[in-house]
Formats: C-alpha cells, structure tokens, sequence
C-alpha cells in the first residue's frame, strides 16, 4: 500500500492514495495520540505509471 504524502501547515500532514476507493486523510504530528509511521520510500516502479 502506498500513500503520498503532503506537508501542510502546523504540522499536518495529507495522506493520498491513487487508488480512488481511498479517501484522502489528516494526520497532525502534534497530537501525541497519533500512531503514524512512514514505514518506507517507493524508489522505483516496474511499469508506466498512470497506464
């Protein structure tokens, strides 16, 4: 499963997917109760994107 992501303002970041069944969502980084984890970096894919 991958995600990009976006940096907003006030430490917020905005998680998309490009599959549209997937809304997009908020994670705020200064709400201490918040268990989010960037677990990886996509450095390649095998096909044409988009296609």
């Amino acid at each position: 499963m991958v995600k990009r992501l976006q940096r907003q303002p006030k430490g917020i970041i905005r998680v998309t997917s490009d599959d549209p069944a997937y809304d997009p969502f908020l994670v705020n980084l200064a709400d201490e109760s918040t268990d989010f984890a960037v677990l990886g970096r996509v450095v390649w894919i095998g096909h044409k994107l988009g296609a």
